[in-house]
């Protein structure tokens, strides 16, 4: 690389460990050009690896279309015919080359010459942006996406498919929890065989929900008190403000249910929420997943464990008896926000961590046998 550009003979690259897997992804999300509006007919996964950061499909192999947002929320009648259409997608460039300006050749290839960006796309672009959850929200306003959203000039990889030159152009960028908050998809455009999935839960099942008159076909996921990284993937959408799940369907719908209740009755038997599946993946044009294939994956789904809880320390277990007056709080689906406070918006104590990572840690003792049967 500093041979091809001389210029960067003094920067200091930080390069993958030979010793560790290669395929490290963290996601995010291309919301919209700056000042228009991501929805779930735009909104795109964003990949960023040591190596390459990019997106690896067009959206049904076609372009989206983007309508101004408005300037504060009270005027968005004013830019309804306010419209763009963009290629997004398409492949990867190479990490430190990201965030310049398009190459004359825009279709691929070794050697290409891009624009050199202001500043190199470092790992602490990568964690803000896969962990900037509020994105969707600002993106809603002219100002607030603006002001609050993290910014790259992108351009897409052309293709036979998509064969027009595109400028590059300032983009919003949000959390990758904003399109898919499982990180199966990923791995799914990869055809992983086998995933373990670590379903963080900020909602806890539902302990009024009729479980016992549900059926695949009556199942209602979100009234069940069902995390909707989860349900999402059996093609159940959700009405969370500023995420784009319509399009994230792998799994058959009637497979739903069943997953579900399962998790559900190990959860009221006191066990830790540990599942082992088999299905098969659906066709998935917009996130350009093959389908007729069988994906095996286990799920490490957060929820609480009475079994966990009683083989604590006797003062551990009073402190988490003392509900919202206590340190723990929550436990063990602590809130997102305000955990703690105003003081400290979305931080947790070092008790709270280590008490979470204490049950995460027995929840997969519990169920080495799945583990060990899926990863040998």
């Amino acid at each position: 690389i500093k041979t091809a550009n001389p210029q960067l003979e003094k920067k200091t690259f930080v390069t993958p460990r030979s010793d560790r897997p290669n395929m490290y992804i963290m996601c995010g999300t291309v919301l919209s050009p700056l000042n228009y509006l991501a929805s779930n007919s735009n909104a795109v996964s964003f990949q960023q690896m040591p190596d390459y950061i990019g997106s690896p499909f067009y959206p049904n192999d076609q372009q989206v279309k983007y309508q101004k947002a408005a300037f504060c929320g009270c005027d968005e009648n004013l830019y309804k015919c306010c419209k763009t259409t963009r290629t997004v997608g398409g492949g990867f460039v190479e990490s430190f080359a990201f965030g310049g300006e398009a190459p004359k050749k825009q279709s691929g290839g070794e050697g290409i010459a891009v624009g050199e960006p202001e500043a190199p796309w470092a790992l602490p672009y990568a964690v803000g942006t896969s962990s900037w959850a509020p994105g969707g929200m600002e993106n809603a306003s002219h100002i607030a996406g603006d002001i609050g959203n993290i910014r790259s000039k992108y351009w897409p990889v052309t293709s036979p498919i998509l064969p027009k030159p595109q400028a590059a152009t300032t983009y919003e960028l949000g959390d990758g929890g904003l399109i898919d908050n499982s990180g199966m998809m990923a791995l799914l455009q990869r055809k992983a065989p086998k995933i373990v999935w670590v379903a963080s839960c900020f909602t806890s099942f539902s302990t009024s929900y009729d479980w016992a008159n549900a059926t695949p076909e009556n199942f209602n996921p979100a009234s069940a008190g069902v995390v909707d990284q989860l349900y999402v993937l059996f093609g159940y959408n959700t009405t969370s403000e500023g995420y784009y799940y319509a399009n994230d369907q792998v799994f058959d719908q009637s497979l739903c249910f069943e997953t579900c209740k399962e998790l559900h009755d190990l959860q009221l038997a006191g066990k830790p929420a540990v599942l082992k599946k088999k299905f098969t993946v659906l066709q998935n044009n917009w996130w350009g997943i093959v389908g007729g294939w069988e994906v095996e994956w286990v799920v490490l789904y957060l929820a609480k464990s009475t079994n966990f809880e009683s083989q604590l320390p006797e003062e551990t277990q009073s402190k988490i008896n003392e509900g919202d007056s206590g340190p723990f709080a929550n436990f063990p689906i602590y809130k997102t926000e305000m955990q703690n406070g105003a003081g400290d918006a979305i931080g947790l104590t070092t008790e709270q961590v280590n008490l979470l990572a204490a049950q995460g840690e027995w929840s997969v003792l519990e169920n080495a046998p799945l583990f060990t049967e899926l990863l040998s």
